[in-house]
């Protein structure tokens, strides 16, 4: 088993000189960094509606950095500092002026010790009770999404290997012992945490009437690929 990263998942290491020099490459294009939010962005919004995309910029060996780094993009018209939040999240911006100047990002950590992660996951259910058909739907806009930017980066080869998705693995804040339940009428089934603390949903049961319920809101659900 491992997590379905997919397509848009990418690690991409950042060459981390805050300081832009013409004789060196100060970091990574935005162009670069901001591809796989464009591609994600660039789907139709019926069929994303149910995803978030994240990234994170963390250290080589994906943990976030204290205090967090500092990116800088160096556009013509001034430096453009973009907040990182205590985990790595960050936000890049995404403007048609950026994209045609396509500035140097730099980061204030030495360099190659830091990556942007990208993390295509499932977006925070409205409700902690819902219907597990929606989570099958979530499920299949991640797959199809894979399958489309696999097909836009790595062209005829991609889709002869169309991701096969099997779950979702639901995580819990760290502490908060949070549950998932499959409940089909009366029935209230606890779904077992694996080793790594995530718990998997599967998305090959046929009961159409079938919910399910988290005990905790959870922080991250990712899809899940064999």
């Amino acid at each position: 088993m491992r997590r379905f990263l997919a397509a848009f998942l990418a690690v991409i290491p950042l060459a981390g000189n805050a300081q832009p020099a013409p004789e060196t490459s100060g970091g990574l294009p935005y162009g670069t960094l901001t591809k796989p939010l464009s591609d994600f962005m660039g789907l139709p919004p019926p069929s994303r509606d149910k995803l978030i995309f994240i990234e994170r910029v963390v250290s080589r060996a994906g943990t976030p950095l204290s205090p967090p780094p500092r990116l800088t993009i160096f556009a013509a018209g001034g430096a453009l500092v973009v907040p990182v939040a205590a985990d790595g999240t960050v936000t890049l911006p995404l403007t048609a002026a950026l994209r045609a100047e396509n500035p140097t990002v730099g980061i204030d950590q030495p360099r190659g010790t830091m990556s942007l992660e990208i993390i295509l996951a499932v977006a925070p259910p409205p409700h902690l009770r819902m219907p597990y058909t929606w989570f099958v739907s979530a499920g299949a806009q991640a797959r199809d999404a894979a399958a489309i930017a696999a097909h836009s980066n790595a062209g005829l080869l991609a889709s002869l290997f169309a991701p096969r998705l099997r779950g979702l693995a639901i995580s819990f804040a760290p502490g908060s012992r949070g549950q998932v339940f499959y409940l089909v009428g009366a029935s209230r089934e606890v779904l077992s945490p694996g080793a790594n603390g995530t718990t998997e949903l599967r998305l090959d049961r046929k009961q159409a009437e079938a919910e399910v319920e988290f005990s905790a809101a959870p922080t991250l659900i990712e899809p899940l690929i064999d």
